[in-house]
């Protein structure tokens, strides 16, 4: 029995994403200035810097670049205006005041892309263990098919769970170009030049479109479903033939026996 396929995680506009990790972002200034302040007064610490910094790795684990960026810019003014003296201003009256803020901004700066970044690749390989599972189970359904009517059942459930689309799949189709009409991303279903049917799959309205990993994963699954239709065909047609063969079989025989009779 195979294993429940892992649910998929819906994303967001890019522009929400935006949004939501400015304010993230303007959060964890407030809150990192304000622990700033406590752990100055309660607990004697000299340099805050840290809480700042911490704060920047933070929003840069939750959320992306820019937002990490923005953190880093809102630190380096809160950081400024707060504990660098003269307080309660821009201005920076020392030398050394001025390398601390500018090494200070470089620092939170490049912490916060490094982790983003960490974050970002660490997605990417979950998305694409994630893939690689779906056409694993994908293959495993496959090979149990035995006719065209299972292969088209398994392929909706496979990109229903695996992509969260509406697939619609037709083996009476001969040719069909790879574009995208009304929502629908119609795929040919090919096994070599051999045309073998279409597919066409659409996301329910609000959600995003497909991005490169999800076409490129879409592609393979409609290869595989290809190859299963191809094998469901020929293992028919060889059915068929042996059929035949043992119909003919028979008819020889029995015309020999009534001959025969006769």
């Amino acid at each position: 029995m195979d294993a429940p396929a892992p649910k998929r995680k819906k994303r967001t506009r890019p522009a929400t994403d935006l949004v939501t990790g400015v304010v993230f972002a303007i959060a964890g200034t407030a809150l990192a200035t304000g622990a700033a302040a406590l752990a100055e007064r309660w607990l004697g610490l000299a340099d805050v810097s840290l809480v700042f910094m911490l704060a920047v790795l933070i929003v840069a684990t939750r959320t992306r670049t820019g937002p990490a960026t923005v953190c880093a810019v809102l630190c380096f003014l809160a950081y400024n205006y707060f504990f660098i003296a003269p307080r309660y201003t821009f201005y920076v009256d020392a030398p050394h005041g001025v390398a601390t803020v500018v090494l200070f901004l470089c620092a939170a700066v490049i912490a916060g892309r490094l982790a983003s970044r960490l974050v970002m690749q660490l997605e990417a390989l979950r998305e694409t263990n994630r893939h690689t599972e779906t056409l694993e189970r994908l293959a495993r359904a496959l090979g149990d098919a035995t006719d065209e009517a299972r292969v088209v059942g398994i392929a909706r459930k496979a990109f229903a769970e695996g992509l969260d689309a509406e697939a619609w799949l037709r083996s009476d189709v001969d040719q069909v170009a790879s574009t995208g009409q009304h929502g629908w991303w119609f795929l040919p279903l090919r096994a070599g030049d051999q045309p073998l049917g279409a597919l066409a799959l659409k996301r329910a309205p609000g959600q995003e479109a497909f991005d490169i990993a999800e076409r490129r994963m879409a592609l393979a699954m409609a290869d595989d479903i290809a190859q299963a239709l191809l094998r469901t065909r020929l293992s028919q047609a060889l059915n068929d033939a042996h059929i035949a063969n043992e119909t003919e079989r028979l008819r020889s025989a029995l015309l020999a026996s009534v001959s025969h009779d006769l």
